[in-house]
């Protein structure tokens, strides 16, 4: 890379989404590795195309993630296959083994478990019921 300077304007951004997508792309490969010996070819890119959708759109609906994989189909046709492939039935069942099934180590007879039962405070709101009440430390008292 000496001698070289970074690329500008339009190749810059393509040259970054390119290194952003190598770079999620590397992290999701050992990542999908937990669920290998669980799912078959196809099941495995959908869950690789489902992770990277996520994980660089920050969204979790098909459409957003269709719009990040880049596919050179119509989004809606994208759309429905990840909406598809999402309602398999015993997708889930078999995900939520396999991500136990790796955590399940890491948790012994000294591991905590903390909860925060507090709510998100909405001064203004009119009605939200079924708030647990939250000391708000600035103003010094209690507040649903």
């Amino acid at each position: 890379m000496y001698g070289k300077r970074k690329p500008t304007g339009r190749k810059a951004t393509v040259w970054v989404a390119a290194k952003r997508r190598r770079r999620c792309e590397n992290n999701l490969r050992g990542f999908r590795g937990y669920f290998l010996p669980r799912f078959s070819k196809s099941a495995m890119r959908f869950i690789g195309q489902m992770l990277y959708g996520i994980q660089t759109a920050q969204d979790i609906k098909p459409s957003q993630i269709g719009r990040e994989l880049c596919e050179p189909i119509p989004i809606g046709k994208v759309e429905n296959r990840l909406s598809r492939n999402r309602a398999r039935e015993g997708m889930a069942d078999v995900l939520h083994d396999c991500i136990l099934d790796h955590a399940a180590p890491a948790i012994g007879e000294d591991t905590l478990t903390v909860l925060d039962p507090s709510d998100i405070q909405k001064a203004y709101a009119k009605r939200m019921p079924y708030l647990a009440k939250v000391w708000d430390g600035s103003e010094g008292k209690g507040r649903r």
